[in-house]
């Protein structure tokens, strides 16, 4: 997702990008300068207006740089925001590419490339933005994590494939074959060389160019100047000088060379040193031939059996190459006898404790918190090659034996726990301390869980709202951690799923990741629920689906419908439920949640409205009409799949239960226009029989009659409010009258209006009764239940909110019906059907008035009366017969 503009300055072959931030400036100063210039001495009439109108250009001048400039930083800031986007896409790439669980270290070097790439397109922006420089340092040290993660892959993988060792340690093997042995069936130490290893690669990627040199130069020899005052022979040269040009001559004479080539040779052991870190000792012993020292030559040339075995180097042409068998164990005393000397300048000494793995030394020439850690590596692989050897040379094959992983892990356990009490002592930095430094030492610790634990923890550290792009960011981090433990976890050739007890065995001894499920441990839960909380606030309709597939099955319902419930656009949701239903999500479960989310959510407590409806109390806040809406739309998500049908009926009856409760008619209808007839009678099709899933049927067959019981009250009451609107609203103006004759009125004109008059009485006393029948039939059928009783199930069911929910709604709707048709054979001058109603009520086969309240019966008797009297009033009994005295 990258814009027109982001592309332009984000690629790194972009030419010149503060040209392109920059340039509207310059156009806006010269054409401040330009009218500035134009101005003309006529149009100013004196020194103090001329003053007053160059001081209100120069503010409008800044004023419009100053909105340039806030422009600019908003400009870079969404770049900033589309290239977080970029970088999280790309990491959804890789998880889509590298489908296989085979392909976990593909991925993960997928997931490191990444990360270089964006590391150098957000490093033009470093001094612009604020944000950047701590996505920066993450991004770096996230791509050493991603790299050390497939080498200790590569390295748990090889551990798999070697067997025991078969071979036997002959006295005549040298130092090479032995390293080459541990490297081989010793998996701490091979672990361990990988991690120096992996440090140097590192290095040389962030490595200056001041590193690198051009050896086609002649370059000068060292103790130039100090060579041509011996030459001279003076007598009179001072006696603070060397005599003699002997390597040892400064620490044996105790006497110093020339000052420019004591300069001249702390920069070559700074760029020994320099290269060394790299991983590059065959630079630095071209490098110190050329300048004269082939001693430090062959000294370098014994430190390369421990860096070149493993192919951690390349033999540079015409080289010193270290054939034959050099004793080891001396020239690592030589050369830590060296490193202890405090007389030797810092980096000669760091020179000497890199190669002879004395730590004190080594850090004298290390600076950031990578050096530091390859220092402690390097010097605990050294210190294990050197045991072993030791071991050897006494004959001890039992020692030897037992040595092999137990003593490298106890030795990398160790070095770890110092490395963390000195990094925390050294560095006292933010940058420094971030949790995400830690993660190769977590790594080889093998405590992932608390290495998940810590990476959680920066939380705390980091503001949302202040650092927004570190925060998404490293909820991208941690969350695709998590992805790739359970990805090691599954993988067939080295899960515990699927291996044998021998195999299962080997595998717990060799450690984590690929002996733990790490979605059994709430951080990793937590970490990809966050994760999906971000992409949920940033509405990543694409992004969200995929990454809740790695929630544990089942928890990943609510959080999808979570997230659907709270897309706007219909569209969107489409295409999301498209997404889901290619993700092989549960999607009926999902769509179920999504709507039972919206009536939870938006519809008041089904206990308040009860209550309401028994007590006759309005304590339950109405929805608004925008939540009504809402809650009408969501029934669209169980239409639009046809296993959802019967569900769609359901939920429809449900919220018209709700709605009719709350006395809501027009929400009610809105409900049933949504799940109209056409589809009830389509899914009745589709229901299942009795012979196949007779419970199921017993609901279908419940649902369907609800559905018709409460789309019939709708129909009942919108019937009666179309009455009441054409008896109310509707009825002819002064039409009850004749018109009274005007003798100034023609007779003819009169006569006219009287017709009109009439034929709009007789329209209106026809539409009104035809809408009173329309009403009367519609809420008679309530009262009489053709088809069994109004609202009552024909089959037992255990859903007890439904059942007092439907009690409910007969003890509130059928009073009502029976007073709204009271109230129409009244205004329609019916007396006489009051008492044929009454007898409905009455009745003991329906028990009707039991629904009635004692205050609601005694108001039905005098209403009862009224009409009776109504009745005698015009020469008629009760049941509407001629009355006839006896």
């Amino acid at each position: 997702m990258e814009s027109a503009n982001f592309v332009s300055f984000g690629s790194i072959s972009s030419p010149q990008p503060s040209l392109k931030f920059h340039k509207g400036f310059g156009r806006l100063r010269h054409g401040t300068d330009e009218i500035s210039s134009n101005r003309s001495l006529s149009d100013i009439t004196d020194t103090k207006a001329r003053s007053k109108g160059l001081f209100e250009d120069d503010l409008s001048s800044e004023s419009a740089e100053s909105g340039e400039k806030a422009r600019e930083v908003t400009r870079l800031e969404n770049a900033l925001l589309e290239m977080t986007q970029d970088l999280r896409n790309e990491f959804y790439r890789g998880l889509s590419m590298y489908t296989d669980q085979n392909d976990i270290v593909q991925l993960v070097r997928h997931f490191e490339t990444v990360c270089e790439e964006h590391y150098f397109r957000l490093e033009k922006h470093s001094q612009s933005a604020g944000g950047a420089s701590s996505v920066l340092r993450l991004l770096k040290a996230e791509k050493l994590a991603w790299r050390w993660l497939w080498t200790l892959i590569e390295c748990r993988q090889e551990s798999l494939d070697n067997s025991k060792p078969t071979e036997s340690l002959d006295g005549w093997m040298t130092d090479s074959d032995i390293f080459h042995y541990m490297l081989k069936f010793d998996n701490k130490f091979r672990e361990l060389r990988a991690l120096v290893r992996c440090l140097e690669c590192e290095a040389v990627e962030w490595t200056n160019d001041n590193i690198a040199f051009n050896f086609e130069d002649k370059i000068d020899f060292l103790w130039t100047n100090t060579r041509d005052c011996l030459r001279k022979n003076e007598k009179n040269y001072s006696t603070f000088l060397v005599n003699e040009l002997d390597p040892d001559a400064p620490f044996r004479q105790e006497r110093s060379i020339k000052d420019v080539d004591a300069a001249k040779q702390e920069t070559v052991f700074k760029t020994v040193f320099n290269l060394i870190r790299i991983g590059h000792i065959d630079e630095a012993i071209v490098l110190s031939q050329r300048q004269g020292s082939q001693w430090l030559a062959a000294i370098l040339a014994g430190g390369r059996l421990s860096r070149s075995i493993d192919g951690s180097n390349s033999i540079i042409e015409n080289a010193i190459s270290n054939e034959g068998d050099m004793d080891r164990r001396l020239y690592n005393k030589i050369c830590m006898s060296v490193a202890k000397e405090a007389t030797l300048s810092p980096n000669e000494r760091a020179i000497y404790g890199a190669l002879s793995g004395f730590l004190p030394a080594t850090l004298l020439g290390c600076s950031t918190w990578e050096d530091h850690l390859w220092a402690f590596a390097s010097a605990s692989c050294e210190k294990l090659f050197i045991d072993f050897l030791t071991l050897l040379r006494m004959k001890a094959p039992a020692e030897t034996a037992k040595f092999l992983d137990e003593a490298s892990f106890a030795e990398q356990k160790d070095m770890f726990q110092r490395f963390i009490l000195h990094s925390a002592e050294k560095f006292s930095s933010e940058d420094d301390t971030a949790p995400y430094r830690l993660i190769p030492l977590f790594f080889n610790l093998e405590a992932y869980n608390k290495l998940l634990d810590m990476l959680n923890s920066w939380k705390r550290y980091v503001q949302p709202h202040e650092q927004i792009l570190l925060w998404s960011n490293l909820h991208r981090f941690v969350c695709h951690v998590t992805i790739v433990f359970h990805q090691l976890y599954r993988a067939p050739n080295m899960s515990p799923v699927h291996a044998n007890e021998n195999e299962r065995e080997n595998l717990h001894k060799i450690g984590s990741p690929f002996s733990c499920d790490y979605f059994s441990l709430p951080d990793c839960i937590g970490t990809i629920q966050g994760y999906l909380d971000l992409l949920a606030a940033e509405k990543e309709i694409l992004l969200y689906p995929h990454y809740a597939v790695f929630l544990p099955r089942g928890s990943h319902v609510n959080f999808v419908a979570d997230f659907l419930y709270d897309i706007a656009s219909d569209e969107d949701r489409k295409m999301c439920l498209s997404v889901i239903e290619n993700c092989e999500l549960n999607v009926v479960e999902i769509c179920r949640a999504v709507v039972q989310n919206v009536i939870d959510n938006l519809l008041p407590s089904p206990f308040s409205i009860i209550a309401d409806a028994v007590t006759g109390k309005e304590s339950a806040p109405l929805p608004t009409s925008q939540q009504v809406v809402e809650v009408v739309r969501s029934l669209l998500f169980l239409q639009s799949i046809p296993d959802l049908r019967f569900d769609a009926i359901s939920q429809a009856c449900l919220m018209a239960r709700r709605f009719l409760l709350l006395q809501m008619f027009s929400a009610a209808s809105e409900v049933f226009s949504r799940v109209h007839v056409d589809f009830v009678k389509n899914a009745v099709k589709y229901m299942p029989s009795s012979d196949e899933d007779e419970d199921a049927w017993k609901v279908c067959q419940n649902r369907l009659r609800e559905y018709n019981c409460l789309r019939e009250y709708s129909n009942a009451y919108s019937a009666f409010r179309d009455w009441s609107d054409m008896f109310s609203n509707k009825k002819p103006e002064r039409a009850e009258c004749s018109t009274v004759y005007d003798a100034g009125m023609p007779t003819s004109m009169w006569q006219q209006t009287e017709r009109e008059r009439s034929q709009a009485m007789e329209r209106w006393n026809a539409d009104t009764l035809t809408y009173f029948e329309i009403a009367e039939l519609t809420m008679r059928q309530i009262l009489i239940g053709t088809d069994g009783e109004w609202l009552v199930d024909a089959h037992e069911e255990d859903d007890t909110i439904r059942r007092q929910e439907m009690v409910a709604l007969r003890k509130r709707c059928i009073p009502m019906v029976a007073d709204m048709l009271v109230f129409m054979y009244q205004s329609m001058k019916q007396y006489d059907k009051v008492l044929a109603l009454s007898e409905v009520i009455a009745d003991e086969s329906g028990k009707l008035y039991q629904l009635f309240e004692k205050s609601q019966l005694k108001s039905w008797f005098d209403r009862l009366t009224e009409c009776s009297f109504q009745c005698l009033h015009e020469g008629l009994d009760s049941f509407g017969l001629p009355y006839r005295r006896l």
